[in-house]
């Protein structure tokens, strides 16, 4: 009651503080979860051994882009690289001058104004709900088994997804399919998982792969 009068002495209109008075009685906010993403398929049939190759295939566009969308009307037609063993690279900073490394992106020849078709397959060992975490810079678009599960298409810095609750019907590969754009400066692009009951790491290059 103290606050409510503090409020009225100091003028505060009353609709101000009626919607106080709501905040104050409905408790603490707390988050919503999202629903875990079902739909999600298994290649069938599943690869023969002798069929997968290691890494992801990959495909580089070697232009300035401003939005994802832009990769597809690109100028050029893209252009083979040699294949992603893992999704494991970040903003590097130089500890003596704190500025920026300046690497090449992914398995491409270029540091910067690169565009990135990258196709495979993800093998999960078990069914069950997995967690995915991606870490992009700049814009990227991410589908899993047919299901497009993230989308964060615009100029950013390094910035982590939601967590991508996924429902894993049974064990096996499923198809993999990432697009995705760097404009100039830093870049990153990293994936993470969280098995069922397990810990959270980076997807594991023995999890990745493409067929030949």
């Amino acid at each position: 009651m103290s606050h409510l009068i503090i409020a009225r002495q100091a003028s505060v209109p009353t609709g101000i503080i009626q919607w106080l008075l709501v905040l104050v009685l409905a408790g603490p906010l707390t988050a919503v979860q999202a629903e875990p993403i079902s739909g999600v398929v298994p290649l069938s049939p599943q690869p023969s051994a002798d069929a997968i190759k290691p890494g992801l295939a990959v495909e580089y566009l070697n232009q300035k882009f401003y939005t994802l969308d832009e990769i597809y009307q690109a100028d050029a037609a893209p252009v083979p690289g040699e294949p992603i063993a893992m999704l494991n690279q970040l903003t590097e900073t130089d500890p003596v001058t704190k500025e920026d490394k300046i690497i090449n992106v992914l398995t491409s020849d270029r540091s910067m104004m690169v565009g990135a078709f990258i196709r495979g397959m993800i093998h999960f060992q078990e069914s069950g709900n997995w967690i995915l975490h991606l870490v992009s810079n700049d814009g990227v678009r991410f589908w899993v088994g047919g299901v497009e599960i993230w989308e964060d298409p615009e100029i950013h810095f390094d910035r982590e997804s939601d967590p991508l609750e996924l429902v894993i019907p049974e064990p096996g590969w499923y198809e993999f399919k990432l697009d995705y754009y760097q404009k100039k400066g830093s870049h990153a692009l990293q994936l993470l998982w969280t098995p069922p009951g397990g810990v959270t790491t980076v997807v594991p290059a023995e999890a990745l792969a493409h067929l030949q």
